[in-house]
């Protein structure tokens, strides 16, 4: 037989997609030679023919039928314009008959059921450019470029709620605030609120809301340089590379511990913001110099960075000021050995990045003005407390103190592997 009417008032049509099939096709898409589109459904069937009905449907509603937005009994039952019951005859000798119905016609029996909805991959807006061409937008404007791409499962529709929107944006611009404060080396007031030139360098506007299922694109407010380099560009690379699902755990609290704690909360903070979309995630940062990071991340990686996180993220530091002999140190893992010159106190760990071009022209065994940041973190399977510390800051000595006769270097630190000569 037939599936689609011929010689009738809807002019020639062709066979579009077909969503369910049973005998042949029961439920498809069509469309006529003047592109107009239509949905069909099989209503019923008697003894000589079956019953049909056709609506015309705009672009924008079969798209979201198509992705589950509205359930297909609703394209009947609320028709955008005329709505046609189609008959056509097993006898194929007899012509199809085509008439224009209204809603008080309708026999509930034809509709679909009322939860019935298609679930395709649908986007209701232009899909998401390619990592080049994010990288070409970002080369072509002169300014760096970061994006989110949210792969929400619970829908098929390009679309995001608003209030998760703004909380996510809410939470990427305090990561760039927070990062800015580490890559700026300044800052905040007393009262915590950024200074006017964090903000300032630090700002992002939004440039892009696309599809696929949902993205979110931002430009950083500041130009690059000659070299393709801005504070954003650095910052958002950065984010990109925390987020990548192979870093391991140490290398991982280890950025953090550079990060300071309160970029390294704001990061935290935005990871919490992905995590409640319960979605699959993408981001990526491009700079003017065609450079280019992306990470991608299910929802299960998320949710487990997330207990990572809680795990490693140390609380607030406690600064410790003192005089200190550089007694060990292993450049190239950036870890150190230091004593206090007075109470004989050993500390060994991390260098922060702050301090890192000053202990490269250190000498071990010299007296430095040192400033410590104390991290305690709760080791779970042993139930205790652990300190970390990180170097932030190492000056010589300005008065050019000696190391005492009787100083003892005897500490864990005293076995690392690389000293500096």
């Amino acid at each position: 037989m037939n599936w689609l009417p011929m010689d009738t008032i809807l002019g020639e049509l062709e066979m579009g997609e077909v969503f369910v099939d049973y005998d042949g096709p029961r439920l498809f898409s069509l469309r006529s030679k003047t592109d107009q589109d239509y949905l069909a459904e099989w209503a019923a069937g008697l003894e000589d023919s079956d019953l049909w009905l056709y609506v015309p449907v705009s672009k924008l509603r079969l798209s979201v039928i198509r992705s589950g937005g509205l359930p297909v009994r609703e394209a009947f039952a609320h028709p955008e314009g005329f709505e046609y019951l189609v008959k056509l005859h097993f006898d194929l000798s007899i012509a199809d008959e085509v008439s224009v119905i209204s809603r008080s016609q309708l026999n509930d029996a034809w509709l679909p059921a009322d939860d019935f909805h298609l679930s395709l991959k649908e986007a209701t807006h232009p899909p998401a450019v390619s990592l080049e061409e994010l990288a070409r937008k970002s080369y072509q404007e002169g300014r760096a470029r970061f994006r989110i791409e949210i792969d929400d499962p619970n829908t098929f529709a390009s679309e995001a709620r608003t209030r998760k929107v703004a909380a996510l944006l809410n939470a990427v611009q305090n990561v760039f605030d927070n990062f800015g404060l580490v890559e700026l080396d300044t800052e905040p007031h007393q009262d915590g609120r950024f200074t006017k030139q964090v903000q300032a360098r630090m700002d992002t506007d939004v440039v892009e809301l696309t599809a696929a299922s949902f993205v979110i694109e931002l430009g950083a407010a500041e130009r690059e340089d000659l070299f393709g380099d801005s504070p954003i560009a650095k910052v958002s690379e950065r984010l990109v590379n925390l987020l990548a699902v192979d870093i391991e755990p140490q290398a991982l609290l280890n950025e953090l511990l550079d990060l300071k704690p309160r970029a390294a909360k704001s990061f935290r903070a935005f990871v919490n913001e992905l995590d409640g979309l319960a979605s699959s995630v993408t981001v990526a940062s491009a700079s003017s110099a065609r450079n280019v990071k992306s990470q991608s991340l299910t929802y299960e990686q998320i949710n487990n960075l997330k207990s990572l996180l809680k795990e490693l993220l140390p609380p607030e530091a406690r600064e410790i000021r003192g005089r200190m002999v550089l007694f060990a140190g292993d450049f190239e893992n950036r870890e150190f050995g230091l004593r206090d010159l007075f109470d004989q106190e050993s500390y060994d760990g991390r260098v922060g990045e702050r301090a890192v071009s000053q202990v490269e022209h250190a000498t071990l065994m010299n007296v430095y003005d040192v400033v410590l940041s104390e991290y305690s973190t709760v080791e779970k399977a042993i139930n205790e407390t652990k300190k970390r510390y990180v170097l932030d800051q190492l000056s010589p000595a300005t008065d050019a103190t000696p190391v005492p006769a009787t100083f003892s270097v005897l500490s864990t630190a005293s076995d690392m592997s690389a000293p500096w000569q």
